[in-house]
């Protein structure tokens, strides 16, 4: 119960001050406890919210993969996903401690 407090007032603080500052979460490869647990959690959620979450498969399949190209172009993939990319640039986690120092610096 207190998770789920928190989550919601988590979820409420983000909407109000952040409504429109992420337009998509793409999940990928999420176990099956998390997919069974996203069943409980989307009702917590307004459908505009809602809307904005992919939960995709296991992106080594065929289909997994079709569906995250559909919405990442190839060549903005990781490589971990079978793209070019090894790091977007302003992309987290930062490589390493200097970067993390110099982006904690800077900001």
């Amino acid at each position: 119960p207190s998770f789920m407090a928190f989550f919601h007032g988590t979820i409420k603080a983000m909407q109000q001050n952040y409504c429109d500052h992420d337009s998509m979460f793409v999940l990928l490869n999420t176990p099956w406890i998390f997919r069974t647990a996203w069943g409980v959690i989307k009702k917590l959620l307004t459908k505009r919210q809602v809307s904005k979450f992919r939960i995709l498969g296991d992106t080594r399949t065929k289909e997994g993969r079709a569906a995250l190209l559909d919405i990442v172009p190839e060549n903005l993939l990781h490589t971990e996903y079978g793209g070019p990319v090894r790091r977007l640039p302003g992309f987290l986690p930062l490589d390493t401690k200097e970067e993390v120092e110099h982006w904690y610096q800077s900001r």
